[in-house]
């Protein structure tokens, strides 16, 4: 969930940017990596193994959801 609300505020920054030349090269950027993180992610967890998104901002964390008073 961090990566998708980290995504949407680097495109709505990238299309802003758009407006100055710059955003047309990162809007294309973050479409690819929007594809490629979860195909990596998805590959490690098959694994057995966790990992972390690059370039994501941490909202939630996994010691968030594991906590006790989670559901309260």
């Amino acid at each position: 969930m961090n990566w998708v609300i980290s995504e949407l505020i680097y495109l709505v920054g990238a299309f802003l940017l758009a407006f100055v030349g710059i955003g047309f090269i990162l809007l294309p950027v973050i479409g690819v990596l929007g594809i490629v993180f979860p195909i990596i992610s998805a590959l490690k967890a098959n694994g057995g193994e966790t990992w972390e998104y690059p370039f994501s901002i941490q909202f939630f964390s996994l010691a968030d959801a594991h906590s006790d008073d989670a559901w309260e």
